[in-house]
C-alpha cells in the first residue's frame, strides 16, 4: 500500500518524539513498514445463524369425527315394525331374540339380528310392553301386553295363548323367578298377582305395590315390587310384604339389583338414581 508523504512525516515525527522521551525501545522504521504494524479494522463478523429448533415430536391431533372405535359404533339391525319397547335374547342361543314393539307386535331374529320375522298373532295386539324368556325351557316365552294382558308361547313364538285366568289384566309388567320359572308376577292397574304353575293360574298376591318388579337373582324368594313412590321388598316369595317409601313426590320407574351384591337395590326415580342396601 502506497502512503501520502504527509502521512509519512507525522509517523515519522511521533516516532522521533517518542524516541527524544524515552518510551520504549523504538527504533525509526519505514512508515511503510510501521502502517504494517497499525491495527487494522477486525472485519465485521456475519451473524451467527442459530440452527431451527426443531418442534416438538407430539401425536397428530385427531379430529373428534374420527376418534370412533369399532368399540362404540353402533349399527341399526331392525326390526321395521314399530318403536322397541323390550328385548329377550335365548340365554341359552344367544343369537335367539325376541324383540316386542309398540306397533308391530313380536318379531323374532335366530342369526343375531341380521334378519327378523314377525311372529305375532293378531289377538295380542300391537304394542307389546314387556318379554321374558324361560331360563330352563327356553321355547317358552311370555309376553306382557298393554291392553290384552299376558300371551303364552310354549313353541318358541310359533303359536301364542292368553294366560290371564284370575287377573285384573292388562299387564304389561311381568317378572320370572330365575330358579322356579313357573312362579311368575304380574302387575295390574288394582293389585300384583302371582302365579306358581306357569300361568295356568293366578291370586292376588296382597302387595301394596303393583308395578316394577325385581327378583334377587340368588336369593330369588326375595322380591321387590315399586309403585308411586314405594317399594316394597317380600322374602318369602310374596306372601308378605313390607314397604318403604323414597319421599316427596318421586314417581319409581325401574327397580335393579346388583347381580354381585344383591343386597344393593337401585331405583330410578323420576328425580334421581339412588342405590338402597336392602
Amino acid at each position: 500500500m502506497k502512503t501520502s508523504p504527509r502521512t509519512y512525516s507525522i509517523v515519522l515525527a511521533i516516532l522521533l518524539l517518542c524516541d527524544l522521551l524515552g518510551i520504549g525501545n523504538l527504533s525509526i522504521i519505514s512508515a511503510e513498514t510501521e502502517m504494517k504494524l497499525l491495527p487494522t479494522a477486525t472485519p465485521a463478523k456475519k451473524p451467527t445463524v442459530l440452527p431451527t429448533p426443531k418442534r416438538p415430536n407430539f401425536p397428530a391431533r385427531i379430529s373428534q369425527a374420527t376418534t370412533t372405535t369399532a368399540n362404540n359404533v353402533w349399527t341399526s339391525i331392525g326390526p321395521e315394525g314399530g318403536e322397541i319397547l323390550t328385548l329377550a335374547i335365548d340365554p341359552q342361543t344367544p343369537s335367539t331374540l325376541y324383540a316386542g314393539t309398540s306397533g308391530g307386535g313380536v318379531f323374532k331374529s335366530t342369526n343375531s339380528g341380521a334378519t327378523w320375522a314377525p311372529i305375532n298373532n293378531t289377538a295380542m295386539g300391537d304394542s307389546i310392553q314387556t318379554l321374558l324368556i324361560d331360563p330352563i325351557t327356553t321355547t317358552t316365552l311370555y309376553a306382557g301386553t298393554d291392553l290384552l294382558g299376558i300371551f303364552k308361547s310354549t313353541d318358541g313364538g310359533v303359536n301364542w295363548n292368553t294366560i290371564n285366568n284370575g287377573t285384573a289384566y292388562p299387564s304389561g309388567e311381568i317378572a320370572i323367578n330365575p330358579i322356579t320359572p313357573t312362579i311368575l308376577y304380574a302387575g295390574a292397574n288394582s293389585a300384583l298377582f302371582k302365579t306358581t304353575n306357569g300361568g295356568t293360574s293366578w291370586s292376588n298376591s296382597g302387595a301394596p305395590c303393583n308395578r316394577i318388579f325385581a327378583i334377587d337373582p340368588q336369593t330369588p324368594n326375595t322380591v321387590y315390587s315399586g309403585s308411586g313412590s314405594n317399594v316394597c321388598k317380600s322374602v318369602d316369595d310374596g306372601a308378605t310384604w313390607n314397604t318403604s317409601g323414597l319421599g316427596g313426590s318421586a314417581s319409581i320407574q325401574d327397580l335393579v339389583i346388583d347381580p354381585l351384591t344383591s343386597t344393593i337395590l337401585y331405583v330410578y326415580s323420576s328425580r334421581a338414581l339412588i342405590a338402597v342396601l336392602v
